[in-house]
């Protein structure tokens, strides 16, 4: 029975472990989005951004939070 107990104490302490990674990834994202789309440097990417509404930018707003490791990619490779 004891060791039940540990199994379980070690796969919470590894599922927190995960939760915590994936809270550190969205916070990054955030931090991005509000980097990349509100600081205007999307329009290095795409200059169809120009002039856009909010609507559009709350709109990209979950993809950016999540795929913002590409984004920074592309970003880094465009400024060169």
């Amino acid at each position: 029975m004891s060791l039940l107990v540990l199994n379980r104490a070690i796969v919470e302490q590894v599922v927190s472990v995960k939760l915590l990674i994936l809270a550190l990834y969205l916070f990054i994202g955030l931090v991005f989005y509000f980097w990349f789309v509100v600081g205007k440097r999307i329009y290095k990417l795409d200059e169809g951004t120009i002039g856009v509404p909010l609507s559009f930018r709350l709109l990209i707003l979950p993809g950016t939070i999540l795929l913002w490791p590409f984004l920074w990619k592309n970003y880094k490779a465009k400024a060169k």
